[in-house]
């Protein structure tokens, strides 16, 4: 290649580039609207009282918005909290919830319905409690609220 062949290369490469470079790499995104109350004003004229309005909210309501209905959902118990238990030596550390086959992790063993652990037997897995017994006696291991 000759010199001029290669700064006719170089100049459609910078061309190239500087197209790629300006061109926006964060377009924002659409903005959506989210069912809120709608003002007096708005619901006495405009808009029927049996409609709900639609309102375009800026970023920053729609991330409290989102914040607010996350903090109203209820999520139930958390697997990850310490169990109580009544029965000395054994510690519930979770529960694996399947309704055909439920596993209890009692002294860091995944056990099943039927299986033993230092001398007791589970006989009954459910989502928040695991039952043993010892023969005579019947013990409810609970995982804390």
């Amino acid at each position: 290649m000759t010199t001029t062949h290669q700064r006719v290369m170089l100049g459609v490469l910078l061309c190239v580039m500087a197209l790629v470079y300006a061109r926006p790499w964060h377009r924002p995104a659409p903005r959506s609207p989210i069912p809120v109350e709608a003002p007096a004003s708005v619901a006495a004229g405009r808009v029927g009282a049996a409609e709900p309005a639609l309102v375009l909210l800026d970023a920053s309501t729609q991330r409290h918005a989102q914040r607010q209905r996350a903090a109203e959902l209820v999520w139930g118990r958390d697997p990850f909290t310490a169990a109580a238990g009544e029965v000395e030596g054994l510690s519930l550390s979770g529960i694996i919830w399947d309704p055909a086959q439920p596993m209890a992790i009692i002294n860091g063993q995944p056990l099943q319905i039927g299986a033993e652990v230092d001398g007791y037997h589970i006989v009954d897995i459910t989502q928040e409690s695991v039952t043993v017994t010892d023969g005579p006696e019947t013990f409810r291991l609970t995982l804390s609220p």
